[in-house]
């Protein structure tokens, strides 16, 4: 597996957890107060990971 192919799999796992999280909290969602820690038990994914995710590169 390649480095495109696993990027594309995480982001397509965040954006499923993330919408869970924005059904689930309706008005409430702020996608800049996200909290990482539920994020990365829905994903998986290291909360620096997802840290790294949401700086950007």
């Amino acid at each position: 597996m390649n480095k495109t192919t696993n990027s594309n799999d995480s982001q397509e796992i965040l954006s499923h957890a993330i919408e869970q999280m924005k059904q689930e909290l309706g008005g409430k969602f702020d996608p800049e107060h996200i909290n990482l820690a539920e994020l990365e038990r829905r994903t998986g994914i290291s909360r620096g990971r997802l840290r790294h995710y949401q700086t950007g590169p």
